[in-house]
């Protein structure tokens, strides 16, 4: 960028000026010569992108796609849509495992290992500007076999391909050890082959000098590689199993839609309605059971199905349920000595300020008087914090009989899930089993000071 003037995130139509549509695309958009984005800019899993002229690869399948055309691509929302101008060399940093948006812990966050990830077949050259000088890269591809020479390196780095299974790696003219996809992680020098995902990792440990290395795949079939990727993404075009709609209840104005998830889906999508003959409306983007339908109108009752998503599908819907309506009146939830759950819609009632500051009452029995411990589950909105967690809230004195509660949320982004109440701080089930425990209904009587939680 600094050398040319070019920016590193780049409109289409600056590389692509003669293609008309690419001036009217507004959410995607080029990163560097070789990258294509297109993220999801609204609420769901499927999108359409637009790829310009040339050949195009996913970046996290390796499938070739063909370019000047529209394709709906499907992917979880942990994924974004990512696509790879063929042939390219994309230098990358990567956990041990070689695995693309793999996790890796805080502390390591400096000590990635530099991958190159190699796209297509053909014959390509990158120059990667590292923090201590530039290393050059160049890929040669004779036949079956692709030849990756790396000048000028002085430290650790590995090499990610999508291919065929090849019949051999050498580096610098020496057989590299073949490593099990287990022993992989664990080790600084070999390679291994993922059979489910048809990568080729390879890495080698470094010296503090600079030194240049000729790494040779011997026997990787593009041609093959490419007819069996199709087979394989065939097979998982097929939209998922339907999952198994097992129970909907309504509680004042949110119902809560239980099934069964299913092994080859990674989201989940409710439509529902008031109506059995018009489910026009949609909940998506949802990964556990029960899903909430919140704030619907009082007094009407409740239609849904669920279907199953996956990267190119979607399941046929469930059977259609009718929501239950629980009876909420003089409704009062009683917790065994050794604690237990309180769902966060079940609440006596609920009031949002003008602010978005949400506030909750809630009754519960005690046993005996005394101390608890609060726990609660929320998906606060931070970042990396996508999926609920548990959160230690603090001591809570509870008076033996009746109690009220109130719940104030102070993050108008805030999605609150259960309430945990133990009797100590260790005594965690939840922790290492989620199970919702079974509440007696009683009937409440007005009672004194409201206990005051802020979350």
């Amino acid at each position: 960028a600094h050398e040319d003037g070019f920016p590193i995130m780049r409109p289409l139509f600056l590389h692509y000026p003669q293609d008309k549509k690419t001036y009217e695309i507004e959410d995607e958009y080029l990163l560097g010569d070789d990258l294509l984005a297109a993220p999801f800019v609204q609420s769901g899993t499927t999108r359409p992108v637009y790829l310009p002229r040339g050949e195009w690869i996913d970046f996290w399948t390796g499938e070739l796609l063909s370019g000047s055309k529209e394709i709906n691509y499907t992917a979880p929302l942990n994924r974004i849509p990512v696509f790879v101008k063929n042939p390219a060399i994309i230098p990358l940093e990567l956990n041990e495992g070689l695995q693309l948006g793999g996790y890796f812990s805080v502390e390591a966050k400096n000590d990635l290992l530099l991958t190159f990830a190699v796209y297509g077949s053909g014959n390509n050259h990158l120059q990667f500007y590292d923090s201590r000088d530039t290393i050059d890269v160049a890929v040669q591809t004779s036949g079956n076999d692709k030849t990756i020479k790396i000048k000028n390196i002085d430290r650790s780095f590995a090499l990610l391909l999508f291919g065929s299974k090849p019949d051999g790696i050498e580096i610098n003219s020496r057989k590299a050890a073949y490593l099990k996809m287990k022993d992989f992680a664990l080790n600084t020098n070999g390679w291994t082959y993922d059979s489910e995902k048809m990568r080729i990792m390879f890495k080698t440990t470094g010296y503090n000098r600079k030194k240049n290395y000729t790494i040779t795949i011997k026997g990787v079939n593009q041609n093959d590689f490419q007819h069996r990727l199709k087979e394989r993404l065939a097979r998982s075009i097929t939209p998922p199993d339907t999952p198994h709609l097992t129970k909907a209840e309504q509680w004042q104005s949110t119902t809560d839609i239980y099934f069964s998830k299913t092994d080859n889906a990674f989201g989940y999508v409710v439509n529902y309605g008031f109506s059995p003959d018009s489910l026009n409306k949609r909940l998506e983007n949802i990964y556990e059971s029960p899903a909430a339908v919140r704030d619907l109108p009082p007094h009407k009752v409740l239609y849904v199905t669920v279907s199953a998503l996956n990267e190119r599908g979607v399941s046929k819907p469930s059977s259609q349920f009718k929501a239950e309506k629980v009876d909420y009146r003089n409704a009062l939830f009683s917790l065994p000595d050794s604690g237990g759950f309180l769902r966060a819609n079940y609440f006596n009632f609920r009031d949002v300020s003008d602010d978005w500051i949400k506030r909750f009452d809630y009754t519960v029995s005690a046993a005996d008087s005394g101390s608890y411990h609060l726990w609660i589950k929320a998906k606060k909105n931070i970042t990396h914090h996508q999926y609920f967690r548990w959160y230690y809230w603090g001591e809570l004195k509870l008076q033996k009989g009746v109690n009220r509660i109130e719940l104030i949320v102070e993050n108008p982004r805030t999605e609150l899930g259960v309430f945990y109440l133990t009797k100590g701080k260790n005594d965690r089930l939840i922790m290492k089993k989620v199970v919702e425990m079974k509440y007696s209904a009683g009937k409440t009587k007005p009672f004194g000071e409201i206990i005051s939680i802020k979350f």
